[in-house]
């Protein structure tokens, strides 16, 4: 063989094993983004109105008075307990809201200033989590439709107390 001859077949090998080879095929679920009911935390009554178009935009969904009437809502609910006097961190919340103003899948996280997980005490994340849920005057902003869709909800706190925004 001439040496010309022998990387041409070497290429030639290369190709026909890569071609013999499967190819993995990934799966994609249909909830990509959504919160998938848990029949643990959620409620079973809420739905969405159409869940083939369920947006993700937050620039769709508001709190009628903005983040100041939710933290007055939240202060007028709030009980403080001293045992949540060591705690400084960040409540980030998402919830759902259907066509019909209804909210549902409430998830969250509890990060420090770092946006590292921790812990809260129990009865501060139960009170908190309560009081969101009870939220009424959510909005449809900017849309005819009233689409379903998601939105996050913010709580900085500093020793057990919330900062306003």
């Amino acid at each position: 063989m001439t040496k010309i001859q022998t990387p041409f077949l070497l290429f030639l090998l290369l190709i026909l094993l890569s071609c013999n080879q499967k190819k993995e095929q990934k799966e994609y679920t249909e909830h990509i983004g959504d919160t998938v009911f848990n029949p643990k935390i959620d409620h079973q009554n809420f739905k969405f109105c159409d869940t083939s178009k369920v947006f993700h935009s937050r620039s769709l969904i508001g709190y009628i008075g903005g983040q100041r009437a939710i933290e007055k809502e939240f202060l007028q609910q709030f009980v403080f307990d001293e045992s949540f006097q060591d705690f400084t961190g960040t409540f980030s919340i998402r919830l759902a809201l259907n066509c019909k103003r209804e909210t549902g899948r409430f998830r969250w996280e509890i990060l420090d200033n770092q946006f590292r997980q921790i812990d809260s005490p129990k009865k501060l994340e139960e009170q908190v989590i309560t009081i969101v849920r009870n939220l009424k005057n959510w909005e449809h902003i900017n849309s005819e439709t009233n689409p379903d869709g998601y939105c996050y909800i913010i709580l900085n706190f500093n020793n057990g107390k919330l900062i306003l925004s």
